[in-house]
């Protein structure tokens, strides 16, 4: 559910607030690049999703 902005008591910096929470989740899926090499290998590494790659 939302936030309905045309009541009185709406808050009035919601664009700031929607850019924080753009800017949490967009380093939130940052940060998990710093462990892309981790999931490569355990995937490779893997028999089933070996055989995968090799025949994509």
């Amino acid at each position: 559910e939302g936030v309905n902005f045309n009541k009185n008591n709406a808050p009035k910096n919601y664009f700031i607030i929607n850019i924080r929470l753009a800017y949490k989740k967009l380093l939130k899926y940052y940060l998990k690049l710093n462990n892309l090499p981790a999931y490569f290998i355990a995937t490779s590494l893997y028999s089933y999703y070996k055989y995968y790659f090799k025949n994509a």
